[in-house]
């Protein structure tokens, strides 16, 4: 038997399938600063009237601000508290109440490297987009959720697909 790493630790089943967020700071002020230069290049750098560009700024500000503060900061009404998934679906812990919640992955979810993960979780009532911070997570969760979103479709969903799409043809 070979001897265990000290830094790792084992896989308890199911601590592996739930993450908890962190709200991100360093990516929300990476974020901030952005749009602060995006903002100072349009005021000295395009032709337009002054009013305008400074509407423009405005509405990227509020839009960023808001943005950042719901996703990267989980700071909305409801946000999201926990992440959990099993092998078939995944669901979302939403606010103080800990309302569990069934979700999809919805398109335009990606992987930002060493930053974290970007997720649009579809639910019943809307998208909720949350970013988890690889920096601020336990590792072998971070892994288990990457696998999870990269597995392949199951073969009865395939078949299905396939079959639904030979209908649609004829």
């Amino acid at each position: 038997m070979s001897p265990t790493i000290p830094s790792w630790r084992p896989c308890a089943a199911h601590s592996c399938n739930r993450i908890e967020p962190v709200p991100s700071w360093r990516v929300a002020a990476i974020l901030a600063s952005w749009l602060s230069a995006f903002c100072v290049m349009v005021l000295g750098g395009v032709a337009l009237a002054l009013p305008t560009r400074i509407g423009i700024c405005v509405a990227v500000m509020l839009g960023g601000v808001c943005a950042i503060h719901s996703a990267f900061l989980l700071g909305n009404r409801h946000p999201v508290r926990a992440l959990r998934w099993d092998e078939t679906n995944l669901y979302v812990v939403l606010g103080r109440s800990n309302t569990e919640v069934r979700v999809t992955l919805a398109p335009g979810s990606f992987d930002w490297g060493r930053f974290g993960m970007l997720l649009r979780l579809r639910t019943c009532d809307g998208v909720r987009v949350i970013f988890i911070d690889v920096g601020r997570q336990e590792e072998a969760s971070l892994r288990a959720l990457a696998r999870r979103l990269k597995w392949p479709p199951r073969q009865a969903d395939t078949i299905q697909a396939q079959e639904l799409t030979c209908v649609t043809r004829h």
